[in-house]
């Protein structure tokens, strides 16, 4: 299949122009995606694995490795029905830098299905980060990161030197990582 649109999520923004193999049965159907993009980011592979086409409930296993900005990766997860970088109060005009970033999610498909039904793992690796005021007093120039989400929380790392501005000594180890649950926003 060469440029098709799959409409994975909605309301979140289709995949465009994906190309991609499709292997099915009577009881799945998979789909090995090559390349696509959204909103300016580029699907460099993913998988797609549709279970239980013989029975009365169907469930999605997605599988997906996204390459671009962090600009983009940020809007992308702060849309109507996510709105993870709005309850962390960051600058998405600010905010620069890569990110490559594996996606997994596993939901039974429902014609409305809300955001506490859907199995969410991600790893992301963020390069030359650039984002105002993280911290009160602190920015991050030029930072790595690691990002790690699993459901409603999320772990980031980051070394020390990837901050500008004073960090206090007592919190120097606090700083390189920390742990956001989004349940309490």
């Amino acid at each position: 299949v060469l440029g098709t649109v799959v409409d994975h999520l909605p309301p979140i923004p289709p995949i465009q122009d994906v190309s991609a193999q499709i292997r099915f049965d009577t009881k799945s159907l998979t789909v090995y995606s090559e390349s696509g993009h959204s909103k300016g980011l580029e699907l460099k592979s993913g998988r797609i694995v549709i279970t239980g086409l013989d029975q009365v409930d169907q469930f999605a296993d997605i599988d997906l490795k996204i390459k671009g900005s962090l600009r983009d990766k940020l809007a992308y997860i702060d849309h109507k029905m996510f709105q993870f970088t709005s309850s962390l109060d960051l600058n998405l005009k600010q905010a620069s830098g890569g990110a490559d970033t594996r996606l997994k999610l596993f939901f039974m498909l429902e014609k409305e299905l809300p955001l506490d039904r859907i199995k969410l793992w991600a790893r992301s690796s963020l390069s030359d980060v650039r984002i105002g005021n993280v911290f009160p007093g602190l920015n991050m120039d030029q930072g790595r990161l690691d990002l790690r989400v699993d459901g409603r929380t999320a772990q980031i790392r980051t070394p020390c030197d990837s901050f500008s501005g004073e960090i206090p000594r007592e919190s120097r180890d606090e700083i390189w990582r920390w742990f956001v649950d989004y349940d309490r926003f």
